[in-house]
């Protein structure tokens, strides 16, 4: 069974830990002051702290669209993807992992897995990390 690895920028993973282990990053939108960014597109986290030093506004983060999650299942659908795990940032402060939960049951077609890693930063990262070598092994050992 082919199983995509899907997380958020909060993650944060380096992009070679993204690319030897086959993980689909969404951006989360960040504000400052009036001005939406989208973290680790078209903002690093260095220059978010350099804003901060700056004297701006502390960041506010929004959730990825539902749109923009709709089409990226679509894309691994597409792909051949039979399954797609969401490790999603702390539900306890995002509305993400929900949204997760309403696409899997609207879309059953994805097999979509939300996962409330109840946390956030590198011990997320940390999980889902954990998440794609057991997705390698079982592979490796064709026990899907």
């Amino acid at each position: 069974m082919k199983i995509a690895l899907v997380t958020d920028s909060t993650s944060v993973l380096t992009d070679q830990e993204v690319k030897d282990n086959n993980i689909n990053v969404v951006p989360i939108p960040v504000i400052v002051g009036d001005k939406e960014y989208l973290e680790g597109v078209n903002i690093t986290s260095a220059e978010l702290f350099e804003k901060q030093k700056q004297g701006a506004a502390f960041p506010k983060t929004s959730q990825p669209s539902m749109g923009q999650m709709i089409e990226l299942c679509n894309k691994l659908h597409g792909e051949g993807y039979e399954a797609i795990i969401a490790i999603t940032l702390s539900s306890g402060i995002s509305g993400f992992y929900q949204n997760m939960v309403n696409m899997a049951h609207n879309n059953p077609e994805y097999n979509l897995y939300p996962y409330d890693s109840k946390m956030t930063v590198r011990l997320q990262g940390y999980l889902v990390l954990a998440a794609a070598r057991m997705i390698k092994m079982a592979w490796n050992q064709k026990l899907f």
